[in-house]
């Protein structure tokens, strides 16, 4: 049950993906008048990837959930599926308005876009 692993090692990927062209997009942008930490990077990683860290692999756990029961023959657990995308996208919604919230959720989608930096000649 679930999702085969090949999805999740594409969508592990494709989190990688994201986090390389972050790194490209922060490097331009700080063309060479500041500097990231050494680790700024593997730091960035563990936020935006790892489980219970990451707000995007814990809500894709979220949304598997609410799948596997939606794809059950008991119409009570196909009702706690859609209690469970429900509650999911209400609990985001309500998380926004709070901008400490969305600040814990841009840190871990844009990880390393929002990462520190330095002067360049510190």
């Amino acid at each position: 049950s679930g999702l085969d692993w090949e999805v999740y090692y594409l969508l592990f990927a494709l989190n990688c993906a994201w986090l390389v062209v972050q790194a490209a997009m922060a490097v331009l942008r700080v063309r060479g008048q500041r500097k990231f930490s050494f680790f700024a990077f593997a730091e960035a990683t563990i936020v935006g990837t790892w489980p219970i860290i990451s707000d995007a692999y814990d809500t894709l756990k979220d949304v598997l959930f609410g799948a596997l029961c939606i794809q059950s023959e008991h119409w009570l657990l196909k009702l706690i599926g859609v209690i469970s995308w429900l509650y999911l996208i209400l609990i985001h919604m309500y998380f926004a308005r709070d901008d400490n919230c969305v600040t814990d959720l841009i840190s871990c989608y844009l990880c390393v876009l929002m990462a520190p930096t330095s002067a360049a000649d510190a």
